[in-house]
């Protein structure tokens, strides 16, 4: 969606179904699941993708916190109700769910988001820092029956 692959691969990975599901990216991802588990155990599996899915969380209450703080002007959509608690018992959350974890765990998602973020800042050099104009996908739709 915001074009941070080749063309033909960010066309790929954008296709979505008539559900808006991103079709190929899932399919994508169902493989990669699938060799691993080939590859490994499917308990290696789960605790991996865990540690990477509690990485991710941790991305996002930091970038609400450090969001409100950069761009205090811009209008929000939601109000986070007890503001920045949620984000801080988030992070705090966090960082007790990863004391836990197997230190490989923990080191291959450090890597794996180094990689990404060596990756996205190359790129913003490559193209700059501006994010692309217009959304080449359209708009996302949104389910008006659940949380879809």
């Amino acid at each position: 969606r915001d074009r941070m692959w080749p063309g033909p691969v960010s066309d790929l990975l954008a296709a979505t179904n008539r559900n808006g599901v991103p079709k190929w990216a899932f399919a994508l991802l169902g493989i990669a699941c699938a060799v691993f588990c080939y590859l490994t155990s499917l308990t290696s599996l789960i605790t991996f993708t865990s540690v990477m899915i509690v990485a991710v969380y941790l991305l996002i209450a930091t970038s609400a916190i450090v969001s409100r703080f950069r761009e205090r002007s811009v209008d929000r959509p939601f109000r986070m109700p007890l503001w920045p608690i949620p984000p801080l018992l988030a992070i705090a959350g966090i960082g007790l769910a990863v004391r836990y974890q197997k230190l490989s765990d923990v080191l291959i998602t450090a890597s794996v988001m180094a990689g990404a973020l060596l990756y996205a800042l190359a790129w913003r050099r490559l193209r700059g820092s501006a994010a692309p104009a217009e959304d080449p996908v359209g708009p996302a739709r949104v389910s008006r029956r659940g949380a879809g």
